[in-house]
């Protein structure tokens, strides 16, 4: 199923803790987030390893608008799990802050696509982690990091392309 979420300027706000997300995402059903008011409507996690969404199968995440964020140490915008799993970012802001968290976790060879918008991290995070063996696409937008690292590719299988938009770290460990 394809779904689409219109945050419409309103805010949702997932407190649970735990490998778990706001929106979980299975097999092929993929879902696409806006604002449609265009007054940055909000997706946040805010409790401990909380996901705002959290992709286990091999569908397509697109944000075309508003805000998805996770706000707690260890927790995640957008974690992708799957080896098929897609994150595509063309508006909006994906975002996190807190120790150890990541605004996009591509924790498998799936491919995250940055064309637009902007992925951030402040607190000693990543604002992209490709943690096996992904793809990370950046060709527009605004890939960036207060502390931490804009983009971390772990391991050797992983691969890493930038053709336009910005990828900054402007403080330390970058």
């Amino acid at each position: 199923k394809a779904l689409t979420l219109d945050l419409n300027g309103q805010t949702i706000t997932y407190s649970s803790t735990g490998n778990t997300g706001a929106i979980t995402l299975t097999g092929t059903a993929s879902l696409t987030v806006m604002d449609s008011s265009g007054s940055n409507g909000k997706l946040e996690a805010t409790g401990h390893t909380g996901k705002a969404i959290y992709n286990s199968g091999s569908g397509t995440i697109t944000v075309n608008g508003g805000t998805v964020s996770a706000n707690a140490s260890n927790s995640e915008a957008i974690w992708n799990n799957s080896a098929n799993g897609t994150i595509i970012v063309n508006g909006g802001t994906v975002s996190s802050t807190g120790e150890y968290s990541a605004a996009i976790y591509n924790a498998s060879t799936g491919t995250v696509n940055v064309t637009g918008g902007t992925v951030t991290t402040s607190g000693g995070s990543y604002a992209i982690s490709n943690y096996v063996g992904g793809t990370i696409n950046v060709s527009g937008g605004k890939v960036s990091v207060d502390t931490g690292k804009a983009i971390y590719n772990f391991g050797s299988t992983g691969m890493v392309n930038v053709s336009g938009g910005t990828v900054e770290a402007t403080g330390s460990n970058g």
